[in-house]
């Protein structure tokens, strides 16, 4: 690519916040002003008032293609940079190579002119990324009332405060008749106006990215699937799931069979305590089941393709290699296959940015190195035992249709994987230093407010943390 920092996603994706706000794309949500489009008097460019593709050519939207043609990093992409000079594979490598037909370099620069405008006619907006709103079931830890609704009276109880602020403003949260808390910042997704200009461009969609809050638990979005399906766009269209994979309903088992493809990135941090303490209140076991069912129904249907997306921070930093070895236990033959074209072996593990504190380069020096030192014991493990004991023809074995899509995978193969996987989390973790007396303050304060309303306990549910970060604790 005659540019190494082009990303496809400025000219072809169209993405959302869960409240319905505009922006480049969800990694962009580390950046100055979180990746968000803005109109030129300054408000943003939302869904509760504006279409879809009306923010295509925004300021920021020209701003970030004209940086990005120029061969520079652009402010907003900081968390791909981070990652890539960790020797990661960031976002803007991995959808620069699963979207490739969508757009060339060369058709990029012809369609885009100086000031970064691109000619609409001339390209098309073939991916969303549509955030359905904040309602979850799920409250996860390094996750906060912006994207989860189930958030709400945690956070009341924990700040003493019903208004938290959003990327368009300040957001209040009221009791609704049932003494819950509810804030309508996020209704845009029950709105008709949305859907029907959804519908509008659902045509020209080859693929789209559906994330809540937890998408398989907001009913409009069955509608638009019955759409699909209904005007016979679905065979031509890939989607894709950022789900907890708590609620398989039966009717999205019927749906999913009539699109071309459906991709599941899981979201899972852990098995056991762990996994129940930072995605409180999941349970771990309700967790296996639903992972062996989809494994079950994919296998026979083949248009699913699976992988468990692990969020790496400090709270789970000593339990990765331990869940690393958990999955590769497991018989799953769709959840991230050992097939040289997958390419999510093992585990999609992706750092946390933020919070500061519980991003893994938050924790001091000596508990980064106790990390890295059971790292490397599971390194060793995996080359001289592990490896021997993986079945690289387990999906041919379970399913003889399925042998089109497989490229066998070999020891040398998994090993380097596992060396790519390991290397570039520990270079990310140690690139820099993120341990302060502030955010050392912030872990205690947070997890222990949130210890204190849930009945958890870190010292109980993660001793090897807790041991390793005790000498730090301090009062708040």
């Amino acid at each position: 690519m005659p540019s190494q920092t082009f990303c496809i996603l400025p000219w072809i994706n169209i993405s959302t916040r869960a409240n319905g706000d505009l922006r480049v794309c969800c990694h962009a949500n580390q950046g100055p002003t979180r990746g968000i489009y803005k109109k030129e008097d300054g408000t943003n460019y939302n869904l509760n008032t504006d279409k879809i593709t009306d923010a295509i050519n925004s300021p920021l939207a020209k701003d970030i293609r004209k940086t990005m043609l120029d061969g520079k990093w652009h402010p907003e992409c900081i968390r791909c940079l981070r990652e890539e000079k960790a020797g990661m594979k960031s976002r803007r490598i991995n959808d620069g190579e699963r979207f490739e037909g969508h757009i060339t370099w060369e058709e990029a620069v012809e369609h885009t002119s100086e000031d970064g405008t691109i000619d609409l006619d001339k390209v098309k907006q073939t991916y969303y990324d549509i955030r359905l709103g904040n309602f979850c079931n799920l409250k996860c830890r390094m996750c906060s009332p912006m994207d989860s609704s189930s958030w709400y009276e945690d956070y009341v109880k924990m700040w003493g405060t019903n208004k938290f602020t959003d990327t368009h403003g300040i957001v209040t949260m009221y009791k609704n008749n049932k003494g819950k808390f509810i804030a309508h910042d996020y209704d845009w997704v029950k709105k008709d106006n949305f859907w029907e200009n959804l519908k509008e461009t659902a045509e020209g969609m080859k693929h789209v990215y559906l994330v809540g809050g937890e998408p398989l638990i907001i009913e409009e979005h069955y509608d638009f699937l019955k759409y699909c399906v209904e005007k016979d766009y679905a065979k031509e269209m890939t989607l894709e799931y950022n789900t907890n994979l708590t609620n398989i309903q039966p009717r999205a088992l019927e749906l999913w069979l009539n699109f071309k493809q459906v991709q599941f990135g899981i979201s899972m941090d852990g098995i056991g305590d762990t996994l129940e303490y930072v995605r409180n209140p999941l349970k771990s076991k309700l967790m296996e089941r639903n992972l062996k069912k989809l494994d079950e129904v994919g296998l026979e249907k083949l248009n699913f393709r699976a992988w468990i997306a692990f969020t790496i921070g400090a709270l789970n930093a000593f339990h990765f290699t331990d869940f690393i070895k958990w999955k590769l236990e497991q018989d799953f033959s769709i959840i991230s296959p050992m097939l040289k074209n997958n390419p999510k072996p093992f585990i999609n593990a992706h750092p946390i940015h933020r919070p500061f504190e519980l991003s893994t380069r938050f924790l001091p020096g000596d508990v980064k190195d106790q990390v890295r030192d059971k790292w490397e014991a599971f390194r060793t493990e995996f080359k001289t035992d592990i490896v021997n004991n993986i079945d690289f023809h387990i999906l041919a074995k379970k399913n003889p249709m399925a042998m089109g899509m497989i490229k066998p995978a070999n020891k040398e193969w998994a090993i380097d994987k596992m060396n790519q996987l390991l290397d570039s989390n520990i270079k990310f973790m140690y690139d820099e230093d993120w341990f302060t007396e502030e955010n050392n303050k912030k872990f205690w304060q947070y997890n222990g407010k949130l210890d204190n309303i849930r009945g958890e306990s870190m010292q109980d549910k993660l001793p090897e943390l807790y041991e390793a970060m005790k000498k730090y604790k301090v009062d708040y």
